[in-house]
């Protein structure tokens, strides 16, 4: 991203580069993002949100403002995690690719409660620390392609969540896992904006509905199978932080562009 000598933003599409990545919402500054903008670029982020609301090129939702589809799109985020799905510490939350063979179900299945206990024995963190964490991991592994929540049929709960590199790769379906989930993260924006139409910020709400499979189904042309998308989706809003408290216990309140408020 363009900054001048001074440190100051040097260009509209600086700005837009930093709010795709960041849900394309302006707000408070302690809760923009994981890793929070300097006052001085919340400033220039705020002043260009309240222009393009002045414009109605946005909509305000309580304390955010949500930048419209026409001057920012909406990336998968970036996670912030000291550890990703090759971790040895996470390694050790990963199942055998055939320990559900009995229910003929293959591929290497990710088992939270081990994996979360493991961070706990070896790297010391708290319970509430592990949980959110093991979030970041999954949302990671998500938005990198190498985890994913997959079944074609919404009666069929999968195992859990999936692991797609190496020898866990070798399993029935794997085409169209992998391309569900890019099609899923090609789609991005219009399934956040789509989902938030649902979705309104409240206490302990499911931040993401089941909705968003049927919607990636219709822009796909039913290329796109999964009908747990809603799954990958929800852990990539609760690793950007669009869930915020959420913890072991705590299933958090979202926040835009995740949801809306009524207004």
């Amino acid at each position: 991203m363009m900054l001048t000598a001074g440190g100051a933003w040097a260009d509209d599409a600086s700005v837009r580069a930093y709010l795709s990545e960041n849900g394309c919402v302006v707000g408070p500054q302690a809760r923009m993002a994981q890793e929070m903008p300097t006052p001085e670029l919340h400033d220039t982020l705020t002043t260009y949100a309240e222009a393009a609301l002045a414009r109605g090129e946005a909509d305000r939702h309580g304390d955010w403002i949500v930048l419209g589809p026409e001057i920012c799109t909406i990336q998968p985020p970036k996670i912030d995690t000291r550890y990703d799905i090759a971790s040895p510490v996470v390694q050790r939350g990963i199942g055998a690719v055939d320990a559900y063979a009995e229910f003929e179900e293959y591929g290497c299945f990710i088992v939270g409660e081990d994996m979360q206990q493991a961070l706990m024995q070896q790297e010391g963190l708290t319970r509430d620390a592990a949980a959110v964490a093991y979030y970041r991991i999954l949302a990671e592994g998500v938005r990198s392609g190498r985890v994913s929540f997959f079944s074609d049929d919404p009666l069929r709960t999968p195992m859990g969540f999936q692991v797609l590199t190496g020898d866990c790769a070798d399993v029935p379906g794997i085409d169209a896992i992998r391309r569900s989930q890019a099609l899923m993260l090609e789609h991005f924006d219009t399934l956040v904006r789509d989902n938030a139409n649902r979705v309104t910020c409240e206490a302990n709400g499911a931040p993401v509905t089941v909705e968003v499979a049927q919607t990636l189904a219709e822009l796909t042309n039913g290329e796109a199978v999964n009908a747990w998308t809603m799954m990958d989706m929800m852990m990539l809003a609760i690793g950007a932080g669009w869930v915020e408290g959420i913890n072991a216990t705590e299933r958090g309140t979202p926040r835009p562009p995740i949801c809306s408020h009524d207004e």
